[in-house]
């Protein structure tokens, strides 16, 4: 049996386009992640995922994702996914996985 870590696919680059989260707390400092910044990450994903991607994966764009004060998919400290936050992101994840492994002959 291999592991997909135990894999190495070159030539495939994959880009996620990222989610906002909520309250982060460094060394006890608590900062509001930026929002323009994060939309400003994710659209220079976009406008450069000609030359520097492979696939670009749109979790962001996902709308179950979309409000980090949504309990069903973030976790209390709206940063982390719960199970079901969790599945959400698999599930957007896992066809561009399987179709940079199919491409590479397969595990």
């Amino acid at each position: 049996m291999v592991a997909v870590s135990d894999c190495f696919f070159e030539s495939e680059v994959a880009a996620l386009l990222v989610v906002a989260g909520g309250v982060m707390t460094t060394g006890g400092y608590a900062w509001e992640r930026s929002y323009s910044n994060w939309l400003d990450g994710n659209a220079r994903i976009v406008a450069n995922a000609d030359v520097a991607f492979d696939y670009v994966v749109d979790v962001a764009g996902d709308s179950r994702l979309s409000d980090y004060n949504n309990t069903t998919y973030y976790a209390g400290d709206k940063t982390h996914f719960t199970l079901a936050g969790s599945q959400v992101f698999a599930d957007l994840v896992q066809p561009t996985l399987d179709t940079i492994i199919a491409a590479n002959g397969g595990l």
